[in-house]
């Protein structure tokens, strides 16, 4: 009878130990993310919680439950992200005209307008954006925030009607690239970032509505794209300038200054005191000059764009918990003054630029007009971003960090 006695207990010991290290996980995701742990594992991915538990056990529980969970995604997504055509947009969009002859949005990825100097970083890691600042053929803005630190997050409110307040409508409407076709644009989306997965999959549904995507796993074309290696982007770059025709539109999607910095890096990227985060600035400059010479050769008539997704805790990262704005903050250039000059009218009484407001002036340049009272609204809402649990937040609350020198 003892022997059954202890036998029982060791058992419920067991049980309780196994209930518990099972639930760890869980418990863990709940006390960073709070309940969006389980929202966010049915808006994006069912990895999201899988993750947890490759994490804590590598191979054992972790890889069984992510195989099921991620099987449960796969039949979801088959569904959620479907390629379909929509048939609506925001009754603030209107139908103009024609549009510019070839316009290029290059995105960034985590990058901090603080080492820029091409604006106030003393460090010369953006020796050709400054030197188009400088001699009047690009312009920039001052103050430009972005609506989230996390580029799943940040990266569809530039390519769709998106946006803090309202995420179903990557969904809901018509994306920018539905747009584009709808006025006749031909469209190309080139990607250094995968387009699948807990991460990258919001913005890799808008990719694949492109006539042309090449990216790691999304790619209906002969170059191959290695994750993370923006160089590769270079050749499709040159082969698609030299055989565009009509009216085009280029998404180039950078892999950029995210971590680890010297990935993306070479022995051009040297420079006196560059730390690896300035380096990666440098190459991105490269990347972004080699992208104008090729339209300057092949295009001749085009608008260029460079905005990030979002900002950089240089050596800690982005998409995490803060006070401070410094993941937010980003640069805004183009090669011509209109698109400033369009920018500028969102700019809000706090003194900055949303980078929601971004696409508007894409939608713009695309031949459509967006409403005055449309313009007026993200005017006085600009300050409303997403944080690290994509919560709505006021960016007016976080501590301003200054630029280094």
């Amino acid at each position: 009878m003892k022997y059954i006695k202890l036998n029982r207990m060791y058992c419920l010991l067991i049980s309780a130990l196994l209930v518990w290290s099972l639930s760890y996980p869980i418990v863990r995701g709940l006390r960073v993310w709070g309940p969006r742990f389980f929202i966010n594992n049915v808006i994006y991915d069912k990895s999201f919680i899988a993750q947890n538990y490759i994490d804590r056990y590598k191979v054992f529980f972790g890889d069984v439950i992510a195989a099921l969970l991620i099987e449960m995604d796969a039949i979801s997504d088959s569904k959620k992200y479907k390629v379909v055509a929509h048939a609506d947009q925001p009754n603030f969009v209107s139908h103009k005209g024609v549009g510019e002859q070839n316009i290029i949005f290059i995105i960034g990825e985590a990058s901090n307008v603080l080492r820029y100097n091409a604006y106030s970083y003393k460090r010369p890691t953006t020796p050709n954006l400054k030197h188009w600042r400088d001699d009047g053929s690009w312009c920039a803005l001052e103050n430009v925030h972005s609506s989230a630190s996390q580029t799943r997050v940040a990266v569809p409110m530039y390519v769709s009607f998106a946006d803090p307040e309202h995420e179903a409508y990557l969904f809901n409407y018509k994306n920018l690239i539905e747009m584009a076709k709808d006025n006749n644009y031909k469209t190309y989306w080139l990607d250094a970032q995968d387009g699948q997965g807990l991460w990258n999959k919001p913005f890799g549904f808008v990719e694949r509505y492109a006539d042309i995507h090449a990216s790691p796993h999304i790619n209906n074309t002969p170059f191959k794209i290695i994750e993370g290696k923006d160089d590769n982007l270079i050749n499709p770059v040159e082969f698609y300038f030299k055989n565009a025709q009509g009216q085009s539109i280029f998404f180039i999607h950078l892999f950029g200054n995210h971590l680890p910095y010297d990935m993306h890096i070479d022995a051009n990227d040297n420079g006196e005191h560059f730390d690896a985060y300035d380096k990666s600035i440098h190459h991105v400059d490269g990347i972004i000059s080699k992208i104008k010479i090729l339209a300057d050769k092949n295009l001749k008539n085009y608008k260029m764009i460079y905005v990030p997704d979002h900002g950089e805790v240089v050596g800690e990262g982005h998409g995490f918990p803060s006070n401070r704005d410094e993941m937010y903050l980003i640069p805004f250039m183009a090669n011509n003054d209109d698109s400033c000059r369009y920018m500028e009218k969102f700019r809000g009484e706090d003194g900055f630029v949303s980078s929601n407001d971004v696409k508007y002036l894409i939608l713009h340049l695309l031949g459509y007009d967006i409403s005055d009272e449309k313009v007026n609204y993200e005017k006085s809402n600009g300050y409303k971003i997403k944080d690290y649990q994509e919560n709505v937040i006021d960016f007016r609350n976080l501590e301003h960090i200054k630029p280094v020198q």
